[in-house]
């Protein structure tokens, strides 16, 4: 408990606002919640807060787990149930029966959050028909998480993906979500956000070296596409040295799979090499964000994840956290540039871009010889410390 006490405080010193201490407070409780190291009732907010109508709605709308902590009385409310499942689709199984036996209410519920119709009792044809109808067009786009969607997200990600032609390379968010996710650790994430920022937001799930090929040729026939991409986001269970997508923890196993994991030791095989081919399309001075628990730990001073994909990515600006924990949130400048921010003190890591424009090279980021050179020796210059 007085660790838990101890995260909480440190949260509340580092998060700027109301809603991100709620978000943060609610990250640890989860983590600890899951792990079943403690009895967590009754362990929120002050009073002031958790009693608080508008400050629990707007926080239950950015972060939809925290609705499962909110007071009983909330969980009878039409507006704050209903903004809770918009971000999490379990919300619907806490809300009050008075709401989750309600026709009216799901079908409300269901068309913000489509995943809900295995919670609702006696769905219609209709939500069924669309249920399967989201579904199948998400798994034919390789996407096999779809809880990890709401409606509005998955559509937007469907319309994008049917329509690479015409969309503006410029105002692309790229997510590489795995597909071995034993705890649900990426149900949480914040594409919602960058969608609302005017970003156009283009989802893949990839477990091996062969889906992140499948996804580069993809990006490759969108016009336009080479030096272009200002965000990309790569999610994956993580230790300092890996992040796997498709293999098991790397914090579990003694040899990482290059083929289903980033190994920082070895960036010429596997999903390194795919990223290495793929750089081209990253905008300089762009954002690239590893949500993985640990992949920046040691900051500068070591091998790890973040540092091995900057010296694949010399024009991006790398993020990720040093601690093992992957509840983040993006802070957006008046250019709408993102920014990570980790609910601790201390956690995030950033890796500045190194690489200026060189107006010689084919192309914004062309590959060449001697990019390629540099990033081998920046490698083996990085192996020593």
């Amino acid at each position: 408990m007085d660790r838990l006490r101890q995260s909480v405080a440190v949260s509340a010193k580092f998060c700027s606002t109301p809603e991100e201490l709620c978000i943060a407070q609610a990250a640890w409780k989860d983590y600890y919640a899951i792990s079943g190291d403690m009895d967590l009732e009754g362990l929120f907010l002050g009073d002031e807060r958790r009693f608080n109508r508008d400050y629990v709605q707007r926080t239950v709308a950015r972060c939809g787990r925290v609705y499962r902590y909110v007071d009983p009385q909330f969980k009878e409310d039409r507006k704050i149930t209903l903004a809770a499942i918009g971000r999490w689709h379990g919300a619907y199984y806490y809300a009050h029966d008075s709401l989750s036996l309600d026709r009216g209410f799901a079908e409300e519920a269901f068309a913000l959050n489509f995943n809900v119709l295995p919670l609702i009792k006696n769905p219609t044809e209709n939500m069924r028909t669309e249920y399967s109808r989201m579904v199948m067009r998400l798994r034919e786009l390789g996407i096999e998480f779809p809880e990890r969607l709401n409606t509005r997200t998955a559509s937007e990600i469907i319309r994008n993906r049917e329509n690479l032609h015409g969309i503006d390379p410029t105002r692309i968010a790229l997510f590489a979500f795995p597909t071995y996710d034993w705890n649900r650790a990426f149900t949480h994430h914040n594409i919602a956000d960058f969608i609302e920022m005017g970003y156009l937001a283009l989802y893949y799930e990839s477990a091996s070296a062969l889906d992140f090929s499948s996804m580069r040729r993809e990006l490759g026939t969108i016009p336009g596409i080479e030096g272009s991409i200002p965000f990309f986001e790569m999610a994956a269970h993580s230790s300092i040295l890996s992040s796997s997508f498709g293999g098991a923890d790397p914090t579990l196993v003694a040899q990482v799979d290059p083929d289903r994991s980033f190994d920082s030791t070895d960036t010429t095989r596997g999903i390194a090499a795919e990223l290495f081919r793929m750089r081209n399309f990253l905008a300089l001075l762009s954002v690239l964000s590893v949500r993985g628990c640990g992949a920046g730990g040691g900051r500068s001073a070591i091998l790890n994840v973040a540092n091995s994909l900057a010296n694949i990515f010399l024009q991006c600006r790398v993020l990720a956290p040093t601690l093992p924990t992957n509840i983040l949130a993006y802070e957006f400048d008046r250019a709408r540039v993102a920014r990570a921010v980790y609910f601790d003190d201390g956690v995030d890591y950033a890796v500045e871009a190194t690489m200026d424009e060189t107006p010689d090279m084919p192309g914004p980021f062309a590959a060449s010889a001697d990019f390629t050179a540099a990033n081998i020796a920046l490698g083996a210059q990085l192996m020593q410390h």
